[in-house]
């Protein structure tokens, strides 16, 4: 039986520059997680060392030993979500909190009210916990300069036959409505025969639409999914799943991003017509923004993660330019195919 007041925790796997893991970190360590795991995908990650010593925070190097210890057949999963899962239940069955999110490290909890209030009543429930997803958007008149600059829009789920009408030759790269994912993340209890997936959890050892857990839609928190910190770090993100061999590309991501995919690296020449693919994507003029507003669709949680981030991580630099800067030094492999 869980406790009055609940404790719930995060694990993330990462290879992303440090200050998107300090951030991630810090505002989750800022709103109420007891305890944050964090995952490192790169071996000798110097975000290692950033987070080394922070007594809440959980770091595991995910080197050749590691994936000798944990992974299939002692080899380290080609699959992201694959690593990604493994890495969750790992947390999951070391964790001394009574709840568990699984994020990725562009994903950031926002409660409109006490998340704990609400965990408190669900125990007897046997259930995970549901929490939709918004995504970013840009405003097409202000210039990029701040991780965290923009609005969220909401998923068309339920209304998807309008999804055309909406977003017109948009709409093979949307998973209804979003440029990224509609299901938004689960909270699960660490107690019980949970196995955390990507985006929910199974039970009975099972995995497969049959075995999946149990929901509840949580009423009180609301995930924020920048799906990019900035317009390059979306650019470099999918052109790093167009790297992977083509039978495996079909396993890791779902139709729209392969679509994605398709459009960066065979219908964009440069890296600058690829911004300019984002920018249809994620930039919403003030019309189209008024009407997705006008549907419903438009979200302000009027929340600055910045703040909470400061409080946790000092003063760690937020600025577009010198996040860019660190993808580049991070991963030559995708400039090496991007051309100016």
């Amino acid at each position: 039986m869980q406790a009055q007041n609940p404790s719930w925790g995060v694990v993330l796997t990462v290879d992303e520059p440090e200050q998107l893991v300090l951030a991630n970190v810090a505002w989750h360590l800022s709103t109420g997680a007891r305890h944050v795991h964090v995952y490192l995908d790169r071996p000798g990650d110097p975000a290692a060392g950033a987070l080394a010593g922070h007594d809440r925070v959980r770091v595991t190097e995910c080197d050749t030993e590691w994936w000798q210890a944990q992974g299939p057949k002692g080899l380290r999963p080609v699959s992201q979500m694959r690593r990604q899962a493994i890495n969750a239940n790992h947390a999951r069955d070391r964790a001394d909190t009574d709840w568990l999110l699984h994020l990725d490290a562009d994903e950031f909890l926002w409660q409109h009210r006490p998340l704990v209030n609400e965990l408190r009543h669900l125990a007897p429930f046997d259930c995970e916990v549901n929490v939709p997803v918004v995504e970013r958007f840009y405003r097409d008149a202000a210039p990029v300069r701040s991780l965290f600059q923009g609005g969220f829009r909401r998923s068309t789920r339920g209304l998807t036959d309008f999804d055309a009408a909406y977003f017109g030759p948009l709409l093979p790269y949307l998973n209804k409505g979003l440029p990224g994912h509609s299901q938004g993340k689960s909270i699960v209890p660490t107690e019980g025969d949970y196995e955390l997936g990507i985006h929910w959890s199974f039970r009975g050892g099972k995995r497969g639409p049959e075995h999946r857990a149990r929901q509840f839609r949580s009423q009180s928190a609301t995930l924020l999914h920048f799906d990019g910190l900035t317009p390059l770090h979306f650019v470099v993100k999918v052109v790093r799943y167009g790297l992977h061999e083509p039978r495996w590309l079909e396993k890791i991501v779902s139709e729209h991003r392969r679509a994605q995919v398709s459009a960066l690296l065979h219908e964009c020449g440069t890296l600058e017509e690829m911004l300019r693919f984002h920018d249809r994507l994620k930039m919403l003029d003030s019309n189209a923004e008024s009407r997705l507003s006008d549907l419903g669709l438009i979200v302000d949680p009027a929340v600055d993660p910045a703040g909470g981030i400061a409080a946790q991580a000092g003063n760690a630099d937020l600025s577009a330019g010198s996040f860019d800067a660190a993808l580049r030094v991070r991963h030559p492999e995708v400039f090496e195919v991007l051309r100016p």
